[in-house]
């Protein structure tokens, strides 16, 4: 079987998804009118899972809102099926039929294992050309795990067109050339050298005003080794002046001292006994 052509493209988003959502903007749900946009729900991709915002507040729901930073927007399946066609996820040609997830080739036919080639040719053996119209290239997956001095990252592989320098479904890249992710250093730059403080040592005296000392470290990390403190004389930038004081007073409260009082008198009764 092959879908019409009209109803789905290699590049363009689909917007079949969001129409089906959109045509439920004057249907009453629990009593109330909500702007619907598609909801991605990859547990069940050809149910019609819309995520909607009251229509009072104003506004409509954005692509990329978060369901955690906005307690007016609710999620609902407005269909257990999504229209035959419709595809099944974002960057795929898989599309739903009868409510089911089924295979697409690079061909549009359903059932098909057609993949695009290399050189972008479906079906073909990437003899075609000398360098690919689409490729994989290796994107940051995450955050590196530090801001400096080294850190991690997970990178991803995405499928990328060369002439319009946008992503494309991964069926239209070579499968058998795609890189595996991987984890890769970042932010290999020194750390800048900071002021690192130790605790603070007991007081000399419990009274009467003593010291109390702290050790107190220019280096690039909490890890006290040569390496990472600051040397005088050195041509880089050290830590910014002043440094955290290394010293100060303690227990300044004066000390109890015994202090003698007069004698008081002495008190005694007489006891007389006859035998």
């Amino acid at each position: 079987m092959q879908p019409c052509r009209g109803n789905i493209s290699l590049l363009e988003e689909d917007v079949w998804r969001e129409q089906q959502c959109s045509a439920h903007d004057n249907t009453p749900y629990g009593g109330e009118l909500f702007h619907w946009r598609a909801h991605r729900d990859d547990a069940e991709p050809c149910a019609l899972t819309c995520r909607g915002t009251p229509q009072h507040s104003g506004q409509s729901p954005e692509p990329t809102v978060s369901l955690d930073d906005d307690d007016r927007v609710v999620v609902a399946v407005l269909a257990a099926r999504v229209s035959d066609g419709t595809r099944c996820r974002p960057g795929s040609l898989d599309m739903c039929i009868d409510g089911r997830c089924q295979r697409v080739g690079c061909d549009l036919r359903v059932g098909s294992t057609r993949r695009v080639d290399e050189c972008g040719v479906c079906g073909g053996d990437g003899s075609s050309c000398s360098r690919p119209r689409y490729h994989w290239l290796a994107t940051p997956g995450s955050l590196c795990s530090a801001t400096c001095g080294g850190g991690y990252k997970m990178s991803l592989a995405v499928c990328r067109d060369r002439l319009t320098g946008t992503d494309a479904p991964e069926q239209l890249c070579d499968g058998s050339s795609k890189p595996s992710s991987a984890v890769v250093r970042c932010n290999m730059h020194p750390c800048p050298y900071k002021w690192y403080v130790g605790e603070w040592s007991p007081c000399t005296v419990s009274c009467g005003g003593g010291l109390r000392t702290r050790r107190v470290l220019c280096a690039r990390s909490a890890n006290v080794t040569r390496a990472d403190t600051y040397q005088p004389g050195s041509t880089e930038p050290g830590c910014v002046s002043p440094a955290p004081r290394s010293s100060q007073a303690c227990n300044e409260h004066e000390c109890p001292i015994w202090i003698a009082g007069a004698w008081s008198g002495v008190s005694f009764t007489l006891w007389i006994v006859k035998f």
